[in-house]
């Protein structure tokens, strides 16, 4: 439990310590798995969901990001390649989005996974059937 009460310090250190966006959003996987998933959760010590995680990542980097991952979407511009930091934008229904990740890079996602139960990292290709967009946050600082 102590790595989740000192993981704001790490990834605000690590913002300033990696040498490229990529880099750092590596760091960030590396020190954000295992924390635990809670659906309408919003702290790291006690679970967060997957939209509360990609905001609480972005918050690090300086980025506002809206609460949902459908107002992620709607506050985000489509892109049509993955590109690290993008933001993934899933729908398991098929009616409206309802899962957001954060593109890492080489082909894999962070995620806030309720089916893991924690974040995780997973190559994207185990999605792409439920991939609805790729967009890039409209920056709000």
């Amino acid at each position: 439990m102590r790595f989740l009460v000192l993981s704001s310090f790490l990834l605000l250190t690590s913002v300033l310590a990696a040498s490229s966006w990529e880099d750092w959003l590596w760091v960030v996987a590396q020190r954000t798995q295992g924390i635990p998933y809670r659906y309408g959760g919003s702290d790291p010590r006690t679970g967060m969901d997957c939209s509360a995680f990609v905001r609480w990542v972005y918050k690090y980097a300086g980025i506002s990001l809206p609460r949902t991952s459908r107002e992620q979407m709607a506050a985000s511009r489509l892109i049509r390649e993955y590109v690290p930091g993008a933001l993934l934008f899933f729908s398991s229904s098929g009616r409206q989005v309802d899962h957001v990740g954060i593109y890492l890079g080489r082909g894999y996602m962070l995620h806030a996974s309720g089916a893991h139960g924690k974040v995780v990292v997973e190559p994207v290709r185990h999605y792409t059937h439920i991939l609805v967009a790729i967009g890039w946050p409209v920056f709000r600082r």
